[in-house]
C-alpha cells in the first residue's frame, strides 16, 4: 500500500523552451521497508511518475530551477542521510556532499551555488553553508538551544529557521517559532 505524504514542494522546471511547473512530492512506497520515493506530476495531477526509483529513503526538500535536492541513505546505513541533486526528470543523480545530515529542510542562494544544510548532531551543532561541490564555506550558529530547517531569505542576506529556547518538544513551555 502506498501512503502519499502531502508535504509538497512546488518546483518550476524548464523541461522545454516554455516554463513548465511540476509538483514534487514524497511517497511512502513500503512502510515495512521504510522506502520513500520522490514523485513528480503536472499541476493538474496528470503524468505522475516515480523519479527517484531507489529502495531506501529518498526525501525531497528543495528545488532550484530544474534541479531537485534531496536527502538519501543510498549506499549508507538506514537513515544515514547525505545530500544529492538530480534533474527534474530524475536523471543525473549526483552526490553533493558526504556530510551526514539531519532530517531537515534546506535552501540555496547566489543562483543556487551556495546551499545551507543542517549536519547530523554527531557531526556538528550549527548550520553549514556549502558550495555545490560540498565544500564548507561557513558555519552559522543560531544561538538557540533548539533550531532546524534553515532556508535563505529571497535576497540571500538572511537565514530563516525554526527555533526555540527549550531543547525538546517534550519540555513544558516549548515554543517552536520562526527566527531570522
Amino acid at each position: 500500500m502506498k501512503y502519499y505524504i502531502y508535504l509538497m514542494i512546488l518546483l518550476a522546471v524548464s523541461l522545454t523552451a516554455q516554463e513548465k511547473l511540476r509538483v514534487i512530492y514524497n511517497v511512502l512506497e513500503n512502510e515495512e521497508a521504510d522506502n520513500y520515493e520522490i514523485y513528480s506530476m503536472n499541476l493538474d495531477g496528470s503524468d505522475k511518475k516515480n523519479i527517484s526509483n531507489w529502495e531506501g529513503l529518498d526525501w525531497a526538500y528543495y528545488a532550484y530551477k530544474d534541479k531537485i535536492y534531496f536527502v538519501s541513505d543510498r549506499g549508507r546505513e538506514h537513515r544515514d542521510y547525505i545530500l544529492y541533486e538530480m534533474d527534474a526528470d530524475g536523471n543525473n543523480v549526483r552526490n553533493i556532499s558526504d556530510i551526514r545530515l539531519r532530517d531537515s529542510f534546506f535552501g540555496s542562494r547566489k543562483n543556487g551555488t551556495e546551499i545551507i544544510i543542517f549536519p547530523n548532531q554527531i557531526v556538528d551543532s550549527v548550520f553549514y553553508i556549502i558550495n555545490k561541490s560540498g565544500n564548507l564555506i561557513k558555519k552559522v550558529d543560531p544561538g538557540l538551544v533548539y533550531f532546524a530547517d534553515p532556508i535563505f531569505s529571497p535576497d540571500g542576506e538572511s537565514i530563516v529557521f525554526r527555533g526555540a529556547h527549550k531543547k525538546s518538544k517534550r519540555e513544558e513551555g516549548f515554543d517552536d517559532e520562526l527566527y531570522i
